[in-house]
């Protein structure tokens, strides 16, 4: 039995989860757009595929954030992050956790809250809920 009461406190939980989940891909989505031709040779990408990708992170770190289209959101960052894992895991075989880089470990997290927007949607303080697009 918890002492405190949690009760009511669903939608402040998903609005620091829609920051959290915000913030951190407005921070990668700038850092690849400031950095395009780093990024594309890292990954042996095009440029312009960078820069899409670049544009995506930023208006889905934005959509989280206001709880605009969350599920839409959701979707997108989880494909997004499913790259990043199987360019983690497959291509440079980076390991879960590691002393000397950084593991896939972060990714699967922001994998799974990226599904829990997806499957929990924004909660009642967002423009989905709003727009009556959110129950």
């Amino acid at each position: 039995m918890l002492l405190i009461p949690l009760e009511g406190w669903y939608d402040i939980g998903l609005i620091a989860l829609r920051l959290a989940i915000g913030i951190i891909f407005f921070y990668h989505g700038m850092q690849k757009l400031r950095n395009v031709h780093a990024t594309a040779d890292g990954l042996h990408w095009r440029p312009w595929r960078v820069v899409f990708l670049g544009l995506a992170e930023l208006f889905v770190s934005i959509t989280s954030i206001l709880g605009f289209l969350t599920e839409i959101a959701g979707i997108v960052l989880a494909v997004i992050m499913l790259g990043a894992l199987y360019y983690k895991i497959v291509v440079w075989k980076i390991p879960f956790s590691a002393h000397d880089k950084i593991g896939w470990e972060f990714d699967l997290l922001i994998l799974a809250a990226a599904l829990a927007l997806l499957l929990v949607g924004a909660g009642n303080f967002s423009i989905d809920s709003w727009m009556k697009w959110w129950p």
